[in-house]
């Protein structure tokens, strides 16, 4: 397959504005993100992740990994 075969691409963005324009002008692209893992007040639902932050991301899809 042709797809096995092509280099996967790793960028470091530092913020979430970077990354929203990283998605606006890369929507042929897979976005995904390292999150920390849910703390017990984001359990319960008193804080919230980060991702959260950035809202939605038209027409780029976006992976949360949990560390």
């Amino acid at each position: 397959m042709d797809i096995l075969k092509k280099p996967i691409k790793i960028e470091y963005i530092e913020n979430a504005g970077a990354l929203k324009k990283f998605a606006k002008h890369h929507s042929d692209y897979i976005i995904c993100l390292m999150d920390r893992k849910p703390d017990f007040w984001r359990k319960l639902g008193i804080t919230h992740s980060r991702i959260t932050d950035l809202g939605p991301l038209p027409s780029t899809p976006v992976i949360a990994l949990h560390r």
